[in-house]
């Protein structure tokens, strides 16, 4: 039961955002290093680094040895999804609200002060006996075992004391926090995000990084496991959605959706989880406020996160942009747009079945990547490479590798392939249906000296480049035999 009905999830800040990545390409600006191999290749640019990997989270620390400088540069769900979407909040209208210093009722999450500010707003002549026994009647509301069926009806009134100003919903005072703890006694939980409206906690979103499937079913089964405990009955009644989101593109051929964001209203056993769509086209750039450099500040520092801010990867996921196929304007142009249904064995790609315009390319966080860039798919025909043979951009199901100039991309090529097999082996007795940045970033490899790269690339480069021209001359063949056979068939021309 919601009491947010459909045409107020975009003011409540559920816009569908999906975004492209390049988490091949690692930047770390403060040291003045590019490295574009990933954390793995960094020696043979004059890099050390270490790695760690805990809690399902990777940390890099780079080291650059002229000076001896280090910055640790962490990469988790929490720097990939959930940061970028406080900020996106953010600049919907909700403030960010650090629990830190905060004061909040632990049996309802309802925060109290700012809870009798709201009411305040939105009723008049209240004072403050009457707030607090407003709250009190709210927290007697949420006991019943009726599935929040009072307190919905509650928050739906449009006369007496309201809770929620549903006629002037800009009235309402909203914030967002994270990790906000749900707890009865022995029993708790932590959501990803939760959203106040007037300082009670009405939705709360669950955050997965992207191509992670057994991580999202995961949690998919811890809320069927928190939805059945009646410990926490108090905060499923007072919750109005839940949502969840991995932050990709929506993939309606996946045999088991578990792409883009959903939504469930509140259930004591098994929520059912549909689709967020926009019903008509959103202009983001007229919906969200400009980016508040030192709201941003705030939230990183108080989820020490700080040190990603000038990460080129946290700059593409905080994006609100992607092509959209709703608008026409930014599709069938002349740059190809790689997909992993792209990948049909063939080691160069110079076209593909998609291509995007220059304003769905400046509108989107895809980026477009040099001629000899090594595409890796992440999902569908897992594990494919393809190196290109233009400038094209890529869909967010896929890793980009780019070589580091004076590297060849022949060399790139061949050990991305070493990675895909170390992977494949690691992965042995199970399901190889994906690849995460982790498995990328965390996987060593054997790196030899520059010189025998130097002598490696000169012998085979001259090879590289006969199969790429004999792959682009086949598909011109390919394409005037398509052209002619219609002809050749219906009698318009004849052979000789």
């Amino acid at each position: 039961m919601s009491a947010l009905q459909p045409k107020q999830w975009t003011a409540l800040g559920f816009s569908v955002v999906n975004r492209v990545r390049a988490l091949g390409l690692l930047n770390c600006s403060s040291l003045g290093m590019e490295a574009r191999f990933g954390a793995t290749q960094l020696a043979l640019f004059g890099f050390t680094a270490r790695h760690t990997a805990t809690c399902g989270s990777s940390s890099i620390l780079y080291i650059k040895k002229e000076t001896g400088k280090a910055a640790l540069m962490i990469f988790s769900e929490d720097s990939r999804v959930k940061i970028p979407c406080i900020l996106h909040l953010v600049r919907l209208g909700y403030r960010y609200l650090s629990l830190k210093n905060a004061i909040w009722d632990e049996e309802t999450n309802i925060f109290p002060d700012l809870f009798r500010a709201a009411m305040v707003q939105i009723n008049s002549g209240l004072d403050a006996d009457d707030i607090d026994q407003l709250l009190t009647d709210v927290k007697l509301l949420l006991e019943n075992e009726a599935l929040g069926k009072a307190f919905y009806e509650k928050i739906t009134e449009r006369s007496g004391i309201r809770l929620i100003d549903l006629a002037e919903f800009s009235n309402n005072s909203f914030h967002v926090v994270t990790e906000l703890t749900c707890k009865n006694g022995d029993d708790e939980f932590r959501p990803d995000i939760t959203l106040l409206i007037n300082a009670m906690p009405l939705v709360f979103i669950e955050v997965k990084k992207l191509n992670n499937r057994e991580g999202v079913l995961a949690e998919r089964n811890r809320i069927i496991t928190r939805c059945r405990n009646p410990r926490f009955r108090r905060f499923l009644n007072i919750t109005q959605l839940m949502v969840f989101s991995t932050n990709m593109e929506y993939d309606d051929g996946s045999p088991q959706l578990i792409e883009g964001a959903f939504y469930a209203s509140p259930s004591y056993d098994v929520p059912t989880f549909n689709y967020f769509r926009e019903e008509e086209e959103l202009f983001l750039s007229e919906l969200l406020a400009h980016e508040d450099d030192s709201v941003e500040n705030e939230v990183l520092k108080d989820n020490n996160l700080s040190v990603i801010k000038h990460s080129p990867e946290f700059a593409s996921n905080k994006s609100p942009d992607t092509p959209t196929k709703k608008n026409p304007e930014y599709w069938n142009g002349y740059i190809p747009f790689f997909t992993p249904t792209d990948a049909d064995g063939t080691m160069f790609k110079f076209s593909t079945a998609d291509s995007i315009t220059e304003e769905g390319l400046k509108k989107s966080s895809t980026k477009l990547f040099a001629k000899d860039t090594v595409f890796i798919t992440a999902r569908g025909s897992v594990g494919k490479l393809v190196l290109t043979g233009s400038d094209m951009a890529m869909n967010q199901s896929c890793y980009a590798l780019c070589a580091k100039p004076g590297i060849s991309h022949t060399y790139l090529f061949f050990l991305a392939k070493e990675l895909i097999h170390h992977l494949q082996v690691k992965s042995s007795g199970s399901v190889f249906n994906s690849i995460v940045s982790n498995d990328i970033q965390c996987t060593l490899l054997a790196i030899p000296d520059s010189a025998v790269v130097e002598k490696y690339a000169a012998v085979v480069e001259p090879a590289f480049e006969r199969i790429a021209n004999n792959t682009k001359e086949n598909q011109h063949l390919t394409h005037l035999r398509d052209w002619l056979l219609p002809l050749l068939m219906n009698g318009q021309v004849t052979v000789a």
